[in-house]
């Protein structure tokens, strides 16, 4: 519920509360949500009476969301996130270790990737893979 403070006459409402209300709307039965957006990524969990229960999501580091990926795509000289998933897709190979949770990281890893020889199909589905793996340990710890 954040906004510029001069807008004082205009409605503000919560991102989360319009999301859960959105999908009850046209998914009466959902037993979650899992979003994946250019900031951050969350799931919204639901118990089995259909009630809200929980929301987990990344921390404020935006790295391993979409515009992480759009970051990437540019420092790959690729036109944006679609070509990057795109050659990713295509990749048959072995994929190099890219640290998602931290830009700086990634970027370092990055340039060792090219440095050791990998491929941009490599790099990118390396890229993908690391944002998914992100998304998976974070919001689905093991022990929880």
């Amino acid at each position: 519920m954040s906004g510029p403070e001069v807008l004082t006459e205009v409605s503000r409402y919560d991102t989360q509360i319009c999301v859960i209300a959105a999908v009850k709307q046209f998914y009466p039965q959902v037993g979650s949500i899992l979003f994946v957006g250019g900031e951050h990524f969350g799931l919204i969990t639901f118990n089995e009476q259909g009630d809200y229960e929980r929301y987990r999501s990344n921390s404020i580091c935006a790295a391993g969301t979409g515009s992480f990926l759009d970051q990437q795509a540019v420092r790959l000289k690729l036109e944006g996130i679609e070509e990057l998933s795109t050659i990713a897709f295509c990749n048959r190979n072995h994929v190099p270790k890219i640290a998602t949770r931290c830009a700086v990281f990634a970027k370092t890893d990055l340039i060792h990737a090219q440095q050791e020889g990998y491929s941009l199909r490599e790099i990118s589905d390396g890229l993908c893979e690391g944002l998914a793996k992100n998304v998976v340990d974070t919001l689905f710890p093991t022990g929880s």
